[in-house]
């Protein structure tokens, strides 16, 4: 059975972005042009485990009477309640490749006068911060572990309060294999490398890019980037953008290969807004719960606090981070990109073993990770049980109908 078919945890946040959307979208739709991506991303998440999508009635394994409907899910990239069987699925997959050694949680942050770039550039912007971001780590290990390091990246277009804020998280491995193979070389205990260092290359490495895909003629400029469309303009956007510092963050290692899947769980599949975090809604506004970074306790811990936003700048903001259509938001370097992977990754850990460099104990296969929990029935206690499929329920057109007059209007 498909997993996104199981029945779900009968515990649930009370408030769910696709009732919202479900209530409001229409309306939002009729007031604002959208993207096919952003129209898709608002039909599937508002037909999300609903009779419109057809699903499975259980029963109570004990006989007791009881039945509940469990709706498919719209297993939408963008979806909050579809990202839970996704991240698990992951996970387990990346169990195989983790090294006995200790993880780096490294973040490339692109500052936010580039925002002004990314409406008609996205793929063009954010492939230059994945690249930029592999070719800076990769280059201070070449310089100062003299091997090829694992890295792991993952996209986040957003921060806490929805605005757009472009950041790159990678998890890196604590050392680099040499690159003739033969020796593992590890890193410092307590950081990775010179985070002025690396932002320094970062930027150099950015700037670059965007003056070659300029000179390409690879971007589109609309609106409010419209003026930097003439050479000189652009020129002296990319020289101030050369002037200031680039933010760039380097977490001690993970203590142990449970904090380091801990990570790859929180971060990986990740979506704008949780439902969690959604506090309030009323007819025509919604509070969500920010940490605000800026303003710490005495524990150097954000203080948490309410963001109020109307119903349409809610939507609005959501949809600004929907990434282009089959845009991979996790990538893979090094160690881990490329053919032979795993021939690899058996040599690392043979060397580690060999130098006596292991972190601690490790063994992949008894670190497990759950698929799917399976409620039970709510009566007496007992496991529910398959009864029957139930048929979509099919109200209003389908989503292809959607894009292809999303096409026309384009047109």
């Amino acid at each position: 059975m498909n997993p996104s078919n199981h029945p779900q945890s009968t515990t649930r946040p009370k408030y769910d972005i696709g009732q919202i959307l479900r209530e409001h979208g229409d309306a939002y739709k009729a007031s604002h042009s959208l993207s096919p991506q952003q129209l898709k991303v608002l039909h599937d998440l508002s037909k999300c485990r609903t009779s419109f999508l057809g699903g499975h009635l259980y029963e109570c394994s004990d006989e007791c009477g009881f039945e509940e409907p469990h709706y498919n899910s719209c297993r939408n990239r963008h979806c909050p309640k579809c990202q839970g069987i996704a991240m698990r699925l992951w996970v387990k997959d990346r169990l195989k490749e983790l090294l006995p050694v200790p993880y780096f949680h490294n973040v490339s942050t692109l500052p936010s006068d580039f925002n002004v770039l990314v409406p008609y550039n996205e793929k063009l912007i954010y492939d230059a911060l994945f690249e930029a971001t592999h070719e800076s780590l990769a280059s201070l290990a070449t310089k100062y572990l003299n091997g090829k390091l694992g890295i792991i990246a993952v996209l986040h277009t957003w921060g806490q309060t929805l605005s757009r804020h472009i950041h790159v998280h990678c998890l890196v491995t604590g050392g680099s294999l040499s690159f003739d193979e033969k020796q593992w070389f590890p890193s410092y205990d307590k950081y990775l490398f010179d985070v002025h260092e690396q932002s320094a290359l970062l930027r150099k490495l950015f700037c670059k890019k965007m003056r070659k895909a300029f000179k390409k003629g690879e971007f589109t400029f609309k609106h409010k980037s419209a003026s930097l469309a003439d050479p000189v303009c652009f020129e002296a956007f990319i020289k101030g953008q050369e002037q200031k510092d680039w933010v760039v963050y380097c977490k001690k290692p993970f203590a142990g290969s449970a904090k380091v899947i801990e990570y790859l769980g929180r971060y990986t599949h990740r979506v704008a807004l949780s439902n969690s975090r959604i506090k309030f809604v009323s007819k025509d506004s919604i509070v969500i719960d920010y940490k605000d970074y800026r303003d710490l306790d005495t524990n150097d811990i954000p203080k948490h606090k309410d963001l109020k936003l109307t119903i349409a700048n809610f939507i609005t903001l959501f949809l600004l981070h929907v990434l282009p259509k089959g845009y991979r938001k996790i990538r893979y370097y090094g160690l881990l990109g490329g053919q032979n992977k795993f021939a690899r990754l058996q040599t690392c850990r043979d060397l580690i073993a060999q130098q006596n460099l292991s972190s601690e104990p490790f063994n992949c296969d008894e670190l497990e990770i759950e698929i799917v929990e399976l409620p039970v029935c709510p009566n007496c206690g007992a496991a529910l049980r398959h009864k029957a499929k139930l048929k979509p329920e099919r109200a209003g057109p389908t989503v292809g109908e959607i894009l292809e007059e999303a096409v026309k209007n384009a047109a």
